[in-house]
């Protein structure tokens, strides 16, 4: 099985619950409405969803697997929506940064038409009008990796 194949199929779950969506025909708002509320029905239906440890956990574990262990960390959210509407199309960045009540959060900037606009799927859509702070924005939270350890006092190793 070729690399890309595997990699399809490790996201089936989400390639499925993202393809129906479609089938609604949703605007972008309401499409990332149903996100987060796809998100986080399916943890609190789970026996014991998964809380990530660590910013390393919620933002670099994959969406998948994710959203099998049913985490809802701002970072995992991220992961999880972003695939999810790409897959359908949407560009869309990945936002690492602060608000007033997290010196670290993640959140989406969905581009809906020529205008990118932010959402937050840890907060109802919403985003603090002051106080937020982008730090970084990335397609993936690879690019900015060694950013986010360097933030935590992990040992950031060279190539």
């Amino acid at each position: 099985m070729e690399n890309g194949e595997m990699k399809t199929q490790k996201n089936e779950i989400l390639l499925g619950i993202a393809e129906d969506l479609r089938k609604k025909n949703l605007d972008t708002q309401a499409l990332l409405q149903a996100i987060q509320d796809d998100i986080i029905s399916h943890s609190q239906n789970m026996r014991h969803p998964y809380v990530a440890e660590n910013i390393l956990e919620s933002r670099f574990t994959p969406p998948e697997e994710a959203y099998k262990k049913g985490m809802t960390s701002c970072g995992a959210m991220a992961n999880i929506g972003s695939f999810m509407l790409r897959s359908l199309g949407h560009e869309v960045k990945l936002i690492h940064g602060s608000i007033p009540t997290s010196k670290d959060h993640a959140w989406l900037k969905v581009k809906e038409g020529e205008v990118w606009k932010e959402y937050d799927l840890t907060n109802g859509g919403n985003l603090p009008r002051e106080g937020r702070i982008i730090k970084n924005e990335c397609s993936s939270w690879e690019e900015i990796r060694n950013v986010i350890e360097a933030e935590h006092g992990v040992n950031v190793h060279e190539d």
